[in-house]
């Protein structure tokens, strides 16, 4: 795996737009299972993004767990 670049940061997290396709959105959160991430939950209808209101998927990285992976 590819090391991240180095920066002053204790979490990292990352957040999807399902965009109403269940497929794309599962494949996504399986790249970020394999980067280390964690689920985080999703905020349901959070989001407007082109007239419709969308779900957010969240997937968060600790800096102990990314340490802890080296």
């Amino acid at each position: 795996m590819k090391p991240l670049p180095t920066i002053p940061l204790d979490r990292l997290l990352l957040r999807l737009f399902c965009l109403n396709d269940a497929k794309a959105v599962q494949q996504s959160g399986k790249v970020m299972t394999k980067l280390g991430m964690k689920y985080e939950g999703t905020l349901r209808q959070h989001a407007k993004k082109w007239g419709k209101y969308e779900d957010l998927v969240y997937y968060g990285l600790l800096k102990e767990e990314y340490l802890s992976m080296k």
